[in-house]
């Protein structure tokens, strides 16, 4: 199956103080926070770069920078096909090795295609963890309303949630594969606020990517938050910026109480 392992963005120098200068309490009244789940809650980058190792066990003459290189450039490629519904699961994970295997190179006889897949898949999943500062923030969140908003297969998604001990945390799970609808698009963000019962500008939205994530949450009227991991510098300060989940429970205000 195919999940939504995403490679690194380029990685740069944050603006110096950028994410101090906006990681102050926020104001809005917020009753539910919502996460992105690769490459924020999940270490996509360790698990990614573990699949990889297991494909190199068949080639292993190939050198694993150039293996990583272009395992990100056939992911480029061809997942945002699948995710626009041009391309089946399948379809996607067959050319994306053989974008792999050309750019390499390295030869993938015809036919064998899935089966080089499933040792990347392999140990892509074995390689799920989540990141040191998962547990810590969700505990300090606890009390307030938690959901998911993903890209990626549904079935996928839900196994990387339980893999992590977190199948239970989360009140809603929204995978671009339940819907047929991906991030950016706001239809996403809207359904999982519909789930809670919820009016959009009522959630906050944390992710890992400043497009995909922070601005399109922004966009559908979401309170958003970029979780910068990476140091990444960013053109200007439209969405606020932190570089670790311990930071975000100080900035979140008390949930509205219910009315009695």
């Amino acid at each position: 199956m195919a999940g939504a392992e995403r490679p690194p963005p380029p990685v740069g120098v944050a603006g110096q103080n950028r994410a101090n200068r906006q990681n102050g309490a926020m104001t809005d009244a917020i009753d539910a926070v919502l996460f992105d789940l690769d490459d924020t809650l999940l270490d996509g980058d360790a698990a990614w770069r573990a699949g990889i190792d297991q494909v190199l066990l068949r080639c292993p003459e190939v050198g694993r920078a150039a293996a990583l290189s272009a395992w990100e450039a056939a992911f480029r490629e061809h997942y945002p096909r699948y995710l626009a519904g041009e391309l089946t699961q399948q379809e996607c994970q067959l050319a994306r090795i053989r974008s792999w295997a050309a750019l390499v190179p390295v030869t993938v006889a015809p036919g064998t295609e899935a089966s080089w897949f499933g040792d990347y898949q392999a140990g892509y999943e074995a390689g799920w963890a989540a990141f040191a500062d998962v547990a810590g923030c969700l505990s300090a969140l606890q009390g307030m309303r938690l959901g998911i908003v993903t890209n990626g297969d549904s079935v996928m998604q839900r196994a990387k949630l339980d893999t992590l001990g977190l199948g239970l945390a989360f009140e809603v799970v929204v995978a671009s594969g339940d819907i047929g609808i991906a991030k950016p698009d706001p239809r996403i963000f809207h359904h999982c606020a519909q789930r809670l019962g919820l009016p959009p500008a009522r959630c906050l939205y944390v992710g890992d990517r400043r497009d995909t994530d922070a601005l399109a949450a922004q966009a559908a009227g979401m309170t958003a938050i970029w979780l910068n991991r990476r140091g990444i510098d960013a053109p200007d300060d439209q969405v606020r910026e932190i570089t670790t989940l311990a930071a975000l429970a100080e900035m979140v205000p008390p949930a509205t109480p219910p009315l009695s």
